[in-house]
C-alpha cells in the first residue's frame, strides 16, 4: 500500500517548512510534557506534517481569498499529527524511560503493557487544545472568542470546558474521540468540527454573538 505522495516544494518555501517543523516538534514535546508521557518524536515526519500542513492551509487560503478560521487552521494541524504518527515508544514517565531511548537494551524490563499505543492520537488533540488556548483571541481567525463580552481571559473557559467534557463519564468521552481517532475515518474536517464544538462550547459569550445574529 502506497503512502501519500510528498507534496511540491513550491508550495512552501524550504525556510518556512523547516520553521514550521521547529514548532511543531515544539508543541509535542509540551504536550507530551503536559500528558507526563515520555516518548521518541520523528523530525522527520515532523517536517513531513508541515509541508502536508502548508500545502492544505496555502490551498485553503487561496481559496477564501486569505481567510481561513482558527478551527480549520488548528484541526488541520491536528489531522497531520494524527494521520502521520510522528511519536513512538511512547510511555508513562513512570515507566522505564531509558529503554525508550535505546530500545534494544533492556527490553526485558519494560512493562510493553503500559506502552501507549494511541499516543499519536492523544498529542494531536493535546496540541490542538494547547493552540486554542494560546491563539491571540483579537485575530480574525476566532470570530466567537473575539466578540465575547465577558470578561475573562479567554483561555480558561477553554481549559475548563475541556476538562469538564473530557473527563465527564469517568472519561468515555475522550476515549471514545481517541478510538474515532484511531480506528474510524477522522479527517480535517472532524478536527475542524471539534475545534469550533471547543471554542464556541466554552464561550459564556456565544449567548450575545447568537443575539447580535437576530
Amino acid at each position: 500500500m502506497s503512502g501519500p505522495v510528498a507534496p511540491d516544494s513550491e508550495e512552501a518555501s524550504p525556510t518556512e517548512a523547516q520553521d514550521l517543523t521547529v514548532q511543531i516538534l515544539s508543541a509535542i514535546d509540551t504536550a507530551l510534557n503536559d500528558l507526563g508521557i515520555s516518548a521518541m518524536v520523528s523530525p522527520k515526519c515532523c517536517r513531513e506534517i508541515a509541508e502536508f500542513f502548508l500545502r492544505d492551509i496555502n490551498r485553503i487560503s487561496e481559496q477564501q481569498q486569505e481567510s481561513i478560521s482558527l478551527s480549520k487552521y488548528h484541526g488541520y494541524m491536528g489531522f497531520w499529527i494524527r494521520k502521520l504518527k510522528p511519536v513512538s515508544l511512547a510511555f508513562p514517565n513512570s515507566n522505564q524511560a531509558g529503554a525508550i531511548a535505546s530500545p534494544s537494551e533492556g527490553v526485558d524490563d519494560v512493562d510493553w503493557d503500559k506502552e501507549i499505543t494511541d499516543v499519536n492520537e492523544r498529542i494531536a488533540l493535546r496540541v490542538v487544545l494547547n493552540q486554542i488556548m494560546n491563539a491571540d483571541s483579537d485575530e480574525s481567525l476566532d470570530p466567537v472568542r473575539r466578540s465575547c463580552k465577558v470578561s475573562c481571559d479567554k483561555v480558561s473557559c477553554v481549559k475548563l470546558f475541556s476538562s469538564e467534557y473530557f473527563n465527564a463519564k469517568g472519561g468515555q468521552n475522550m476515549d471514545y474521540l481517541i478510538h474515532s481517532m484511531r480506528r474510524r475515518t477522522f479527517g480535517p474536517h472532524h478536527m475542524a468540527m471539534l475545534c469550533e464544538f471547543i471554542i464556541f462550547s466554552s464561550c459564556d459569550g456565544r449567548r450575545d454573538l447568537l443575539a447580535d445574529s437576530e
